[in-house]
C-alpha cells in the first residue's frame, strides 16, 4: 500500500529534518554556557513565535509555516556557531 505524499507534507518532512539536523549539531556542542544556551534558544523561539503569527495574521499558505521550523533551531545555531569561532579566534 503505497499513498502519494502532498507537497505541503513533504515541505514540512524536510523543514523538521533540517531543525533536527541543526539541533542535533549544537547538542554535541558542550562549549557554552548554560545561560548562552538559553538566550540564544528563546532567540529563536521569539522569532519563530512572531514569524507564525505574521503567516497567521497576513493568511498566507501553510507552506510557510516551514520558515518558523526551521529558525526556531537554526538562530541559536548561528548564535553559538559565531560565539564558539569567535572564543576560538
Amino acid at each position: 500500500m503505497r499513498e502519494e505524499m502532498t507537497s505541503q507534507a513533504q515541505i514540512f518532512i524536510i523543514a523538521a529534518a533540517i531543525a533536527c539536523l541543526f539541533s542535533a549539531i549544537y547538542l554535541v556542542n558542550v562549549f557554552n554556557e548554560a545561560k548562552l544556551n538559553i538566550i540564544a534558544n528563546a532567540s529563536g523561539l521569539i522569532v519563530s513565535l512572531f514569524i507564525r503569527f505574521a503567516i497567521s495574521w497576513f493568511e498566507l499558505d501553510p507552506a510557510w509555516l516551514a520558515l518558523p521550523i526551521l529558525l526556531a533551531t537554526f538562530i541559536p545555531f548561528v548564535i553559538k556557531l559565531a560565539l564558539f569561532r569567535r572564543a576560538m579566534i
